[in-house]
């Protein structure tokens, strides 16, 4: 065959594919329009067009939301109960939310100065432990530590982070933990708040006005065998120098090994928060 109409040929059958296609696209997009969904997204590009706004614009993530916990209180607490019989686990999850709700705000407090709107001064989750009463779970050395720690980092870049309105939406058991010296819950928090950092009177993050969904993790531990826990990293544990943070290598020791302070002795059979962070 001539290689011209060879290639007549094939022009032709792509000219006819190529059509196919595109009536189809058009048909499809048309069909779309008159749907539902296509119904929608027109109100809603007509309405950002009389703002001057287009669909890039908006954020569509829903934020408001509650966000979902990882809950294996069925399937944990039974075993929990085995060990620690006594232990009124709703009554625990109750001090967690508590805690945690101190915890947010001590960090507005701390990282405030005197031009944020923020009343009364850092509280018992900042000081050396003394007035753990006021506190509805007992917290480690290594949890005062790190929030001092965060504090201290938001005031020497000169920032202030806000939380405010919390709320909390559910609580439940996301974990539990049976090492040689210790066991640890780990329980997971969701919430509501208004979340944002400013600087140079600047939000830089969040917004003050929009509130955002969050999640939290809240680790509490309880120590079962000081001999069996000496032979680990303790610092994993929660055993710092309460003047210098150094680890504390061993439970009988008396004194820091590098400040040379006194050392509070630990608490043996008794449940103590060691940890939160943001999931």
């Amino acid at each position: 065959m001539n290689t011209t109409i060879i290639i007549v040929l094939i022009t032709i059958g792509i000219a006819s594919f190529v059509g196919v296609v595109g009536i189809s696209i058009y048909t499809g997009i048309r069909r779309i329009k008159q749907s539902l969904i296509g119904t929608i997204f027109s109100g809603i590009a007509n309405e950002l067009g009389a703002k001057n706004l287009k669909l890039s614009d908006v954020d569509f993530s829903p934020e408001s939301q509650p966000r979902s916990v990882s809950d294996m209180s069925s399937a944990l607490i039974p075993s929990i109960a085995k060990d620690f019989p006594e232990l009124n686990v709703r009554q625990m999850i109750s001090a967690c939310e508590q805690l945690l709700v101190t915890y947010l705000s001590e960090i507005s407090t701390g990282s405030s100065t005197q031009s944020e709107d923020v009343s009364g001064s850092v509280g018992t989750l900042y000081s050396d432990g003394s007035d753990k009463a006021e506190l509805p779970i007992r917290v480690t050395d290594a949890f005062r530590a790190s929030l001092r720690q965060r504090i201290d980092n938001l005031k020497d870049q000169g920032k202030f982070e806000c939380f405010s309105g919390i709320n909390i939406h559910r609580t439940g058991i996301r974990s539990y933990e049976k090492n040689s010296g210790t066991r640890a819950i780990t329980f997971q928090t969701a919430l509501e708040y208004l979340h944002y950092i400013k600087q140079n009177d600047n939000v830089i993050s969040g917004d003050r006005n929009v509130p955002s969904q969050a999640r939290y993790n809240i680790e509490i531990i309880y120590i079962m065998d000081e001999n069996k826990l000496a032979m680990r990293d303790s610092n994993s544990y929660g055993m710092v120098c309460q003047s210098c943070g150094a680890p504390v290598r061993t439970l009988g020791n008396k004194v820091c090994e590098f400040c040379g302070v006194s050392l509070t002795p630990v608490d043996m059979r008794l449940w103590r928060a060691d940890r939160i962070t943001e999931s």
